[in-house]
């Protein structure tokens, strides 16, 4: 089956989160409501992503994460 790639980014928040930004991505257009699907360093604003089914259209998400439990909303 063939997959394609993507890159998503995103605006630095005013001030770095103290960790990470957690990002999360879906076929589905709903917000998580809890874990995302990774994270990436706190000076990072792209990922790039692969595996995604050809001719789908996905939505993502991206929060901050403080200290590993203070987290913003999606």
């Amino acid at each position: 089956m063939e997959t394609e790639t993507a890159t998503i980014s995103w605006s630095a928040a005013a001030s770095a989160p103290g960790i990470a930004y957690d990002y999360y991505y879906s076929p589905t257009n709903t917000a998580p409501t809890t874990t995302g699907t990774g994270s990436v360093a706190n000076t990072v604003v792209t990922k790039a992503l692969s595996g995604l089914d050809p001719a789908t259209t996905y939505y993502y998400w991206v929060r901050s994460d403080c200290d590993g439990t203070d987290k913003s909303s999606w």
